[in-house]
């Protein structure tokens, strides 16, 4: 089985994680100095009320390694192969902090891919992987890595 993981920049309402199975790591969301989990906004709706109130634009940081290293550990631990897709590694560290986990767990069934785009773009790779996953996660990825 192939887990999909992505970061919360992929803009996935909770009930689509839940009912496609794609794990999200959220990223931190600070508004007006408090941070928020962008897992615990649970809708945009939430997140544009609280922006609007603020004073400052909302800024995000990105998920440490530790976040990362939790979730692929289960996913390890489940014998499942795994296809991490983040934000644009120009725009965030999640990317790296994703790979510095996989490369601190020495986790072999885990790629990670550097979406290069945000949101609506990010949302359309995990979309596409989630369809692939098909059992043969090496295919999926060279896939991915061809276009």
């Amino acid at each position: 089985m192939v887990k999909i993981i992505t970061d919360s920049a992929a803009d996935f309402e909770h009930s689509e994680s839940e009912k496609f199975g794609i794990s999200t790591i959220p990223l931190a969301v600070y508004i007006d100095g408090k941070e928020y989990k962008d897992d615990f906004l649970h809708s945009k709706e939430r997140f544009y009320r609280l922006a609007k109130l603020s004073k400052n634009l909302p800024n995000t940081s990105q998920p440490s390694p530790y976040v990362y290293e939790c979730a692929l550990k289960k996913a390890r631990d489940n014998g499942e192969s795994v296809v991490v897709i983040t934000v644009s590694s120009a725009l965030s560290g999640s990317y790296q902090s994703a790979v510095l986990a996989r490369d601190l767990l020495g986790y072999e069934g885990c790629y990670v891919i550097d979406s290069k785009s945000a949101s609506a773009g990010q949302k359309l790779l995990v979309n596409e992987a989630r369809v692939e996953a098909d059992g043969n996660v090496k295919s999926s990825v060279d896939k991915f890595y061809s276009q």
